[in-house]
């Protein structure tokens, strides 16, 4: 108990936990409900999540 009371004490533990929090926030703000989530040039892709999908929308946006 003593080490995992000084643990959540430290700044470094606090600056994790903020850390995280800024993630989850960019992930809400982009429209991330759940993982994974993929993002190609920077639209969310909805497509099915596998490699033949995330291939052709690469491709695709290579392609444009």
């Amino acid at each position: 108990m003593t080490r995992f009371k000084a643990d959540v004490a430290s700044t470094e533990v606090a600056a994790r936990v903020k850390a995280v929090k800024a993630d989850a926030t960019d992930g809400e703000t982009l429209g991330v409900q759940g993982t994974p989530t993929f993002f190609v040039t920077g639209e969310k892709f909805d497509g099915r999540p596998d490699y033949a999908g995330l291939k052709s929308a690469i491709d695709a946006s290579l392609n444009s």
